[in-house]
């Protein structure tokens, strides 16, 4: 990479690019935490005289009580600078640790509030970083932006807790266990709470649908100590075993989920019961077990119906899964018992996949610094 290269950013100091830099020796800059005059304005003062600039954004961060950088220079007008002129000077990246392909979809999915905003993002034509695979949707909505994979971060060890399976002592009285926060761009987990209460399956399982609130984590505070859990930085990522303890599959919702996309991402909501070796079925986006198998997880086709996985639409994925529910009542322990070797062998791939995420993650990079 050019020695003279200025590389400005709205990254945390704590971001693993960051970490990158700093164990590189590239040297780097923050833009202001908070600031009086349009951000276009501070960008073109701190690039001046500068042949060599990449600027860095992400695409959800927030500044106190401001919107996103992205989102300010989409909607401030300075009487000095315009963006997209400037931007013939810049090496624009988007990037972020979590949810690129998320907040991307999100921001496609609310015309409303965003008319305009993903346009605007797709003629910067930006480099930009993702946390999974894109899929065909997102890809023809930013049709001029290039996207690099840059690895999964739930992946990370400082994200998973496979040690904690030594603390699992698994005496089911239910089949099921399914975790849902209700969200109002979440509409599938919606639908498939409907369906399960149509079936009368509720009594068969731990489920929870409601809204975030202080209670959310309610059912971690009875198993660890308060400063684990609510000093955590994502607690959502720490598993609560009395329920694996209690039952022997989960249903669990990942945030893409939509009719005809094949964006891959996993969160969280994967990696707990693989950490907890629990048998799992995910609704997703269409070939979310078909990638988890291509990262050498294992799945559970020869125990139920997986065909879901190849549906394009969500309710006829809702259908399955459901069918799956109903055939499987009563049943599970036996899945439960059948599993072990997938069980295992997910256990020890997830602990593989944090051991090499750092590594692959430096080798994405380097390749990127040497090429842009």
């Amino acid at each position: 990479m050019a020695k003279n290269r200025f590389i400005l950013t709205d990254l945390s100091i704590n971001d693993p690019l960051c970490r990158y830099f700093n164990f590189k020796n590239i040297e780097f800059d923050f833009l202001p935490c908070e600031y009086d005059v349009p951000v276009v304005d501070i960008i073109a003062d701190r690039i001046k005289g500068k042949a060599d600039v990449v600027l860095i954004l992400g695409v959800n961060k927030e500044t106190g009580k401001k919107p996103f950088t992205l989102k300010q220079l989409y909607e401030q007008v300075s009487s000095y600078n315009d963006f997209k002129k400037l931007r013939s000077r810049i090496t624009l990246i988007i990037y972020d640790e979590y949810d690129v392909i998320l907040q991307l979809k999100d921001i496609v999915r609310d015309k409303d509030n965003n008319f305009g905003f993903s346009s605007w993002i797709n003629d910067l034509k930006p480099l930009i970083l993702t946390d999974g695979k894109v899929g065909d949707l997102l890809k023809k909505d930013f049709k001029d932006c290039e996207f690099i994979n840059k690895g999964i971060p739930c992946l990370q060890m400082k994200n998973i807790y496979p040690e904690l399976i030594t603390l699992k002592k698994h005496n089911p009285n239910r089949d099921y266990m399914c975790l849902m926060v209700k969200k109002p761009n979440r509409d599938f987990r919606r639908r498939l709470h409907e369906q399960i209460v149509a079936k009368d399956l509720e009594k068969e399982m731990i489920i929870n649908f409601n809204e975030r609130n202080e209670k959310t984590f309610q059912d971690l505070k009875g198993q660890f100590q308060e400063r684990i859990i609510f000093r955590h930085s994502f607690p959502e990522s720490v598993p609560s075993i009395e329920y694996y303890n209690q039952t022997n599959l989960e249903l669990a919702t990942e945030a893409l989920c939509s009719d005809h996309d094949n964006s891959f991402d996993l969160s969280e909501k994967t990696t707990k019961p693989i950490m907890m070796k629990h048998p799992f079925m995910m609704l997703a986006n269409k070939d979310f077990l078909k990638n988890l198998r291509d990262l050498g997880f294992q799945t559970f086709h020869e125990h139920l119906d997986e065909s879901y996985d190849n549906e394009p639409m969500v309710d006829r994925r809702i259908e399955i899964i459901m069918k799956n529910l109903i055939d499987l009542k009563g049943r599970t322990h036996k899945l439960y018992e059948d599993s072990k070797e997938i069980r295992d062998h997910n256990h020890l791939n997830l602990q593989h996949q944090a051991g090499e995420w750092n590594t692959k993650f430096w080798q994405t990079m380097d390749t990127i610094w040497r090429n842009i």
